[in-house]
């Protein structure tokens, strides 16, 4: 570990070697961004606690980080000649725990089913971490609720798709992607139009989203047959992503909610895979759930 100096010897920041080795993580207006990983080769820094005047100096040093290739001597080098120090200090933080394999394959169903909303600013990397930090944010937190609502065998209602939505739409925020703040942890109201593809749907009834919900209870609690168990949660999943409950995000809670499935089921996650989603697409421009299990089944084979 280092400590980043100023002039007068007061310590702005600490400075943390990275484990990984593919980017390093600099701050710039308090915004996290990922500099040049390639050029970046030796010199793995992490910022933990910043002033402005780091900020600047980091911002004027991601702007060259493309062009130049650092190492730890020239990233000092560099600092130094902006009026700061770097003093070596001892390490004594404990190792971060190794992922387990069902905390990389959480990780995994996550960034997919961002990446399937074209949602590519969260990094596998990053959502990882959060889950072996046990975040209280985002898509990790909505998942953290499904556990424990399994834990203690408890049916899901409306309330919870609504704090479900709230939590993942504000991660979709600080990912800058927009959403209204007044639709966040709302259902829409029946009145409510709102395009999807080349339809304009309504906003559902809560009768008719009880009924989904309910439906889906049942699936969780059921005995279910081999053979019929996807072809009846990708019916669900049809019918709920059909109301469109929510001005966005439908389709990772949708998505959530099939793997709160296959968790009831003792079964593992299924990981939708990106790069299949035309498939996944098509068996809604279908209306066929058996195509929509298909798609299930084939993003279970590429993990098998």
């Amino acid at each position: 570990m280092f400590i980043l100096k100023d002039r007068d010897g007061q310590a702005l920041a600490e400075i943390t070697p990275k484990r990984r080795k593919t980017y390093a993580v600099g701050v710039v207006d308090g915004v996290f961004t990922n500099l040049s990983g390639n050029q970046l080769d030796i010199a793995r820094f992490e910022i933990t606690t910043l002033t402005q005047d780091v900020r600047r100096v980091l911002a004027d040093l991601g702007t060259v980080a493309d062009a130049l290739e650092y190492t730890d001597d020239q990233i000092k080098s560099y600092l130094e000649s902006r009026g700061f120090s770097i003093e070596a200090q001892a390490d004594h933080s404990p190792e971060p725990p190794e992922a387990s394999p069902e905390q990389n394959r959480l990780a995994r169903y996550i960034h997919e089913s961002n990446l399937i909303e074209n949602i590519s600013e969260a990094s596998f990397e990053g959502i990882l971490r959060q889950i072996i930090q046990h975040s209280e944010l985002g898509h990790v937190a909505a998942w953290r609720f499904l556990e424990q609502n399994v834990r203690l065998d408890q049916d899901l209602t409306i309330g919870d798709l609504c704090h479900l939505h709230r939590l993942i739409s504000e991660e979709q925020l600080k990912l800058k992607h927009p959403i209204e703040d007044q639709m966040i942890g709302k259902v829409r109201a029946e009145d409510e139009l709102i395009g999807i593809g080349h339809k304009i749907v309504k906003g559902p009834s809560l009768e008719d989203l009880q009924a989904v919900i309910d439906q889906l209870n049942s699936l969780c609690k059921a005995e279910q047959d081999e053979g019929n168990e996807l072809l009846s949660i990708a019916m669900n999943h049809m019918d709920f992503e059909k109301l469109h409950p929510f001005a966005d995000g439908n389709g990772r809670i949708g998505r959530l909610l099939i793997n709160y499935f296959m968790m009831s089921s003792g079964k593992p996650l299924i990981v939708f895979s990106s790069e299949k989603k035309q498939k996944y697409y098509q068996a809604f421009k279908e209306d066929s759930p058996k195509l929509m299990a298909e798609f299930f089944q084939d993003c279970i084979n590429a993990l098998a």
